[in-house]
């Protein structure tokens, strides 16, 4: 089993937030590429292991508070993304840190679908204020 460990998952993303100065920014980059990292690991491994489940809980936490500072923001940004070859119904960021338990990431594939609306989301939108 590989271990899941914190870093830019993105190099993208790394690449785009050179060009961003807001920390609040950074620092919602920063979870959301670690729970990005855990829940990639947790569907492949097809287990939460006690530190993921600490991790999960951690992470979570920090992301709700920074999520409501940045959802109206991100709003414009996961509209019309696909999630399972259908148009975003539903907030994906939302949608990602909703489990209560790291868990609930084991075969979740609606879960797994979910990931790339949301990091073309965040995309775009540190594309947009790194225009600004």
């Amino acid at each position: 089993m590989k271990r899941f460990t914190s870093q830019f998952t993105n190099p993208f993303t790394q690449s785009l937030m050179v060009n961003v100065t807001d920390e609040n920014l950074h620092n919602f980059v920063k979870g959301w590429d670690m729970l990005e990292g855990l829940v990639v690991s947790i569907f492949r491994n097809k287990t939460a292991t006690a530190a993921d489940v600490q991790t999960y809980a951690q992470v979570r936490t920090e992301l709700q508070t920074l999520l409501a500072q940045w959802q109206s923001t991100l709003y414009p940004h996961w509209q019309g993304k696909k999630i399972g070859g259908q148009a975003a119904q539903l907030d994906p960021f939302v949608a990602l840190i909703a489990p209560i338990h790291a868990g609930e990431f084991v075969g979740n594939l609606r879960l797994m679908q979910t990931l790339p609306a949301a990091r073309e989301a965040l995309n775009s939108l540190i594309i947009k204020i790194a225009k600004s």
